[in-house]
């Protein structure tokens, strides 16, 4: 009969009692008792608002229960600034300050009484608790991290008297401005997610984004150079990478509270560079057959675009060598073709240069005096394919798999 009345549940432990208890007495105790009269039955009050059970209250202590840690912990926050709102009527040396701690561990219950090592735990870690502080355990820690809008200061893995095994002990930081600071190595892999973040929107640009802005019918119409528009400067990727970099060492080590959405969404670039390249790196350029299907075009431009294939190339006002040179260009820079001229052997591409302005750039530079011919550009159609598709698709899986699984791991 006597085993059917006990039972086991998880249970989220809040153990609390006073600091300096003895001190206070020894002063004065009708006053202490008053006091710890008042400030019981104000504990008791916001516990059961937070659907908590108050169990046992010897002496100075209280023991209360909840079902949810997440109760547990905004509970003890409450009880914290009541009662530090009402020691400030009192004289510092009469002030009553106490300490809580909190576990969730697997307790017996008797006759709405409970039993177990998850009590002396939350026991424990109240004594390392500082006055007016709230300390938990991991397995606390563990459920309300990522649930509430507090800090947590790791304490490091405590011995404790009675209990087996350290326990892993944080604090919970109440106070304005309270920074939840990061593990040094959280800290690092939060700079590689923003270095793979940044890198895969560069290439985007590179790769797809600049084709379908050039692409555009409206883009002879913009009151900017098309030119700067489809090639960014290096000094200016440069410059935001840097600016970039910055902002999230600034967001790391300065901020309030750490951004969570946005840290977790440098993760989920970091996992779309993961997923992305690990489709398209083999798929678009390992010497094996992918299929006639993920070589398909999904779209075609409808423009042909003229990329430069050397240095220092000239765009002319006309399709003439003697003719005004209107700029130079490097390596790499993609125009838009808008019509062809061949003059003799010369061939000559009309590009798009700004708001209804074109120039004429050489296609091929003929041989003369044992020199052989330079290719200047090459011409040729924006192609997006289906190995592209499911690249994105897959970079996609790989986006929310890493904004999921991002956690702030707190020193």
């Amino acid at each position: 009969m006597a085993t059917k009345e006990l039972k086991r549940k998880l249970a989220a432990i809040f153990s609390a009692d006073v600091k300096g208890y003895s001190r206070l007495m020894g002063s004065d105790e009708n006053s202490t008792v008053l006091t710890l009269t008042t400030y019981r039955k104000e504990i008791s009050s916001l516990v059961n608002k937070h659907r908590g059970r108050v169990v046992d209250s010897p002496g100075d202590n209280l023991l209360a229960e909840f079902a949810s840690v997440v109760d547990a912990v905004q509970c003890a926050v409450k009880v914290q600034e009541k009662l530090k709102s009402k020691n400030k009527g009192l004289p510092e040396n009469r002030r009553m300050e106490f300490r809580i701690g909190i576990n969730l561990g697997d307790v017996i219950e008797k006759r709405k009484r409970i039993y177990g090592d998850g009590i002396n735990v939350a026991a424990r870690i109240e004594g390392l608790a500082e006055a007016g502080g709230i300390s938990i355990s991991g397995t606390a820690y563990d459920q309300v991290k990522n649930k509430l809008d507090l800090g947590f200061g790791y304490m490091g893995e405590q011995t404790v008297k009675n209990i087996a095994e350290p326990v892993r002990v944080y604090k919970v930081l109440m106070q304005p401005g309270a920074v939840t600071p990061m593990l040094p190595r959280q800290k690092l892999e939060v700079l590689l997610y923003a270095a793979a973040s940044l890198g895969i929107l560069y290439f985007f640009y590179f790769k797809y984004l600049r084709y379908l802005v050039a692409d555009s019918k409206s883009l002879a119409l913009l009151p900017i150079s098309s030119l700067s528009l489809i090639n960014v400067h290096p000094a200016v990727s440069i410059t935001v990478g840097v600016l970039f970099m910055a902002l999230i060492l600034l967001l790391i080590k300065f901020k309030k509270r750490a951004p969570q959405f946005f840290f977790k969404t440098l993760k989920g670039g970091f996992g779309f560079c993961a997923g992305f390249f690990l489709f398209y790196l083999p798929a678009a350029h390992l010497p094996f057959d992918t299929g006639a299907g993920l070589k398909g075009t999904v779209y075609q431009s409808e423009n042909l675009f003229v990329e430069v294939v050397e240095n220092n190339v000239t765009i002319c006002k006309e399709p003439n060598s003697d003719s005004r040179v209107l700029r130079k260009v490097n390596k790499g820079n993609l125009l838009l073709l808008a019509d062809v001229s061949r003059k003799g052997p010369l061939t000559w591409n009309k590009v798009l240069l700004g708001k209804k302005e074109y120039g004429w750039i050489l296609r091929v530079v003929p041989p003369k005096f044992g020199v052989p011919e330079k290719r200047l550009t090459i011409t040729y159609k924006f192609n997006f394919r289906y190995t592209d598709m499911c690249a994105l698709l897959i970079g996609l899986l790989g986006f929310i798999w890493g904004f999921i699984k991002f956690r702030i791991r707190t020193v």
